[in-house]
Formats: structure tokens, C-alpha cells, sequence
């Protein structure tokens, strides 16, 4: 996360540690409830969306590198919830949006225009060429 993130977020206490999140939680609630059911069918503009997938599992694997079994079960068990996770919102978005061009990134982090930054530009100018 990026400092100015952080202090936008977060609170700072008085020795430089984090405190508690600054929004209340009324409004991550409304937030998330408003993203429970999309209307993507709305959308009459040019679609462009970065969906983040986990880097594949062998990589996890040499990263985090399981004692047993039993971890690497669940690592496997994350990875595949991951994986859903990003196969649906593709999918929820494309029956929506048919048009939409979804540009799926392996292994990006959160902040994807960070961490992804070249993906996200050659992109945008594609769409950008396309539109004009």
C-alpha cells in the first residue's frame, strides 16, 4: 500500500505505528453493498477492466514454500478461491457487457497501476486508439 494511502486510510499514533481505520465502517458497508449486484447492462461507454489473477500455483509454491502437505492443500485451497474469484467478476462483467475488453493481469497486486503500470498503459492506449 503507498504511503500516502496509509495516512489517508489509517490513522498514525503519537510512536509512528498505525491506528485505527479513520472511515467508519457505515461507509466501507455502503460501499461494498452497492457492488453486490452491478448493473453492468447500464454501461453505454467503452469498457476497459484489469482483473488480477494469482500468479500461477507453482510460483506460490517456490515462494511461500510449504513445510508439508497440509500447507501446501492450503495454498492450493487459496489459489483456486483466488482464481474464482477473478474468473467470475470477468465473467459477470462480460454477460453484462458484452463489448467489454477485460484484460486479465497474472500476479498483480492490488494496486495494480503500480505494480502493472506498462500493462495498464499499453491498454488504455489500444482503447484509446480504437474510440478516436
Amino acid at each position: 500500500m503507498p504511503a500516502g494511502d496509509i495516512s489517508t486510510v489509517f490513522g498514525i499514533n503519537a510512536d509512528g505505528s498505525v491506528a485505527p481505520h479513520k472511515t467508519p465502517p457505515f461507509v466501507g458497508d455502503a460501499i461494498f453493498h452497492g457492488t453486490k449486484k452491478p448493473v453492468y447492462s447500464a454501461i453505454r461507454v467503452p469498457v476497459l477492466a484489469f482483473i488480477a489473477s494469482p500468479p500461477p500455483l507453482e510460483q506460490q509454491v517456490k515462494t511461500f514454500q510449504p513445510l508439508n502437505e497440509e500447507q501446501r492443500a492450503i495454498l492450493q485451497s487459496l489459489y483456486e478461491e483466488e482464481l474464482a474469484f477473478s474468473r467470475t467478476a470477468s465473467s459477470t462483467l462480460k454477460k453484462g457487457v458484452p463489448g467489454a475488453r477485460i484484460v486479465e493481469i497474472q500476479g498483480a497486486a492490488h494496486y495494480m497501476f503500480l505494480s502493472n503500470e506498462p500493462d495498464l498503459l499499453r491498454e488504455i492506449r489500444v482503447l484509446t486508439n480504437q474510440i478516436h
